[in-house]
């Protein structure tokens, strides 16, 4: 029975956090559409969802892998946080060379700065936050989860509110609230002790990049099936309409929260 009650507590935690996440998009949205014109918060979305295509491209879908492997006993803990973090910085690296077509996109071509600071932060989150599963540690896991909703509401007060800094603010409240996080989990659990050089195994390496690899076009897919009528609205109709669609793409969600969060 024991077992079951893990479940049900573990399902319980990690709904706290999904939910802490979910919920931002009401929480801020009364804040968006006050602070932004329509056109600004079309570009916004084109910014976001294109940074949410490219990460798992650049991170080479590694998460996935830390997760799987890292549950799995026989592998060194390690191994499994050096070998993504690893193939992220790589991937980043590589992810540099595209700076001048990235910079050809129209609407977003302003910000591509913005852009390749939100996929590295966003896919060091997701490397930190999947090794905690991993490690089982999930009242950390879901404690992260509040801080970051919290951190990303203040972020967004300051720099919408206050500092008035526009499509940019935006961009930054959630680039600050992931940096946070990862600094947040690198010390509370001590992630710099699984940082090395040399793996204790090679095969753990090639095993989860196999692993994770075939999963990045699912991924893609599912981006295309989900948003890609943004850059459709976008593109034909402008930059305002795009907000308006984003902005009215909110209500549906509803339907789909609570199912999202078990």
């Amino acid at each position: 029975m024991d077992k079951y009650k893990k479940l049900i507590y573990n399902t319980f935690i990690f709904g706290i956090s999904t939910f802490s996440s979910k919920i931002l998009v009401f929480l801020l949205l009364p804040l968006y559409t006050r602070i932004l014109s329509n056109a600004d918060y079309g570009v916004v979305d084109l910014i976001v969802q294109t940074a949410n295509l490219l990460i798992p491209t650049v991170s080479i879908g590694v998460t996935n892998g830390v997760i799987r492997f890292g549950l799995d006993k026989s592998n060194n803990s390690s191994d499994v946080f050096s070998t993504g973090l690893f193939t992220i910085l790589g991937g980043f690296i590589i992810f540099l060379l595209f700076e001048p077509l990235l910079s050809k996109i129209k609407y977003i071509s302003d910000f591509t700065s913005l852009i390749y600071v939100f996929v590295l932060m966003s896919s060091l989150r997701s490397l930190c936050t999947q090794f905690i599963r991993s490690k089982q540690l999930v009242r950390l896991y879901a404690f992260d989860g509040v801080l970051s909703t919290i951190t990303t509401i203040a972020f967004n007060i300051l720099y919408l509110v206050v500092l008035k800094l526009g499509i940019n603010g935006y961009v930054l409240a959630i680039i600050s609230s992931d940096f946070l996080s990862v600094v947040f989990l690198f010390y509370t659990a001590k992630l710099h002790r699984y940082i090395k050089l040399k793996p204790k195994k090679k095969s753990t390496a090639k095993n989860m990049l196999k692993y994770s690899i075939p999963l990045i076009p699912s991924t893609i897919f599912w981006w295309i099936t989900n948003v890609s009528d943004r850059y459709i609205v976008a593109y034909m109709l402008g930059a305002e309409a795009n907000g308006l669609y984003a902005i009215s793409y909110k209500i549906p969600t509803i339907v789909t929260l609570l199912s999202s969060i078990f």
